[in-house]
């Protein structure tokens, strides 16, 4: 949570690219075709960072919000090293 605004990912890769986005100094955005130029499986203008709020987006929070991913990159490297099975507390 960042500024009281909760901020998640679906995945580790989802969490990658929000942080090579955000430290990024060039934030081009590339669209995906829609009809006969589309990919296999068809395609879409909105890419995931065109959905992204724009609490997310602006610079003043990029800060808060990169320490945020870094929370969240530490929960999800502890929770890969429990093995399956086992507790998480002790």
């Amino acid at each position: 949570m960042t500024r009281g605004n909760t901020l998640w990912v679906y995945n580790a890769e989802h969490l990658e690219d929000l942080i090579l986005w955000i430290t990024a100094t060039h934030r081009g955005r590339e669209r995906t075709p829609i009809g006969p130029l589309a990919p296999a499986g068809g395609g879409s203008t909105r890419s995931m960072i065109g959905s992204l709020p724009a609490w997310v987006i602006i610079a003043r929070n990029r800060q808060s919000v990169l320490r945020a991913l870094g929370r969240l990159r530490a929960k999800l490297a502890r929770s890969a090293a429990v093995p399956t099975g086992q507790s998480k507390s002790r």
